[in-house]
């Protein structure tokens, strides 16, 4: 899509880039997809919160529950709402 042509111009792609690439694969269904963008953006590891929550989503997605759950537990704040209303979907 154009995110990609627009980092293949730029030459530079960021792990803010890879996570709006995910959202836009999680929206289309397309779970292995944006964990593949995830992944990326998680070994560029700046706002790693984020990519960590939309990790969580992606592979509860895609029925890994356990590797979800493993992921959520890296979350820096374990109370806040956006690890709690995850913790409820497990």
């Amino acid at each position: 899509g154009y995110y990609e042509q627009a980092n293949r111009l730029q030459k530079l792609f960021t792990a803010s880039t890879y996570r709006q690439l995910a959202t836009l694969s999680i929206t289309q269904h397309r779970f292995w997809q944006a964990k593949f963008y995830l992944d990326s953006a998680y070994r560029l590891g700046d706002n790693l919160a984020y990519t960590l929550l939309q990790q969580f989503d992606a592979e509860l997605e895609l029925g890994n529950a356990a590797a979800a759950e493993k992921i959520l537990n890296r979350y820096p704040q374990q109370q806040s709402f956006e690890v709690l209303i995850r913790k409820a979907k497990l």
